[in-house]
């Protein structure tokens, strides 16, 4: 199960729960977050992201692979540490086996890059230039001597990005990486652990608030909007209500 779906079911349950009280059956109420302390800011420190890139690299030797290319995911998020979301203007993540990892981007995107990222050589095109030209020093500098190049590909990269990609970086051959970030996201590491159970906190926090203003005339959207307002005021300000048949979209 997802965050999304994590955070759908729970409204799931509250209404249900909320449907299923008595008269005179008592709620145990879940304990409260202290608002220091459900109001942080969730971060990791710059060593976590190097340990993951160290990760992917051995992966990638595994998988004799000699570049990684991550467009904007969840997957270019775990490396990074940040994910600017998709456009049509090229943002790539080119993770070497050996060599330090490079980002390309629009020129007014670097100081943004360079704020929420982690360290990275970034690799800027101006908006009159062709970000495939960048892409295509890249890949020639980075291409094994004496043999075509084999680049591991982050799954969920548009299909006309893959297109526009491959024609950037001749002499490259490109692998799914599924498999790849599978394996090294399926085992949390301890500091993951910790954001998990912070964010499992605060989601049942949030319902405890929720339930104690439950009142009668209250719509299924009523208790939708209560609880997204709750997630939100411990640390997800970008919550908002789901639509109907509690298919969340919460972004927290």
């Amino acid at each position: 199960m997802d965050r999304r779906e994590f955070v759908a079911a729970s409204g799931a349950a509250l209404v249900t729960a909320a449907g299923a009280r008595r008269p005179g059956v008592p709620v145990i109420p879940l304990p409260s977050l202290p608002p220091s302390v459900a109001l942080q800011e969730p971060t990791f420190s710059p060593g976590v992201f190097a340990a993951r890139i160290e990760k992917a690299r051995a992966a990638l030797a595994a998988a004799k692979l000699d570049l990684l290319v991550a467009t904007p995911s969840t997957n270019y998020e775990y490396l990074t540490g940040y994910n600017p979301e998709r456009s049509e203007r090229l943002i790539a993540l080119f993770l070497p086996v050996k060599g330090e990892p490079i980002i390309v981007c629009p020129a007014f995107e670097v100081e943004r890059l360079k704020q929420h990222s982690v360290p990275a050589n970034l690799r800027a095109w101006e908006e009159q230039g062709n970000p495939y030209d960048v892409v295509h020093d890249i890949a020639r500098d980075l291409k094994p001597p004496h043999r075509r190049g084999h680049a591991g590909l982050e799954p969920t990269t548009a299909y006309q990005t893959l297109l526009k990609l491959d024609d950037a970086m001749d002499n490259w051959e490109f692998k799914a990486t599924d498999a790849l970030f599978r394996d090294l996201r399926i085992v949390k590491a301890p500091e993951e652990v910790v954001m998990i159970r912070r964010a499992v906190a605060i989601i049942e926090d949030a319902i405890a608030a929720t339930f104690a203003q439950l009142g009668g005339g209250m719509t299924e959207r009523d208790v939708a909007a209560t609880l997204s307002a709750e997630v939100a005021k411990r640390g997800c300000p970008t919550a908002a209500p789901p639509p109907r048949r509690w298919r969340a979209r919460w972004s927290c």
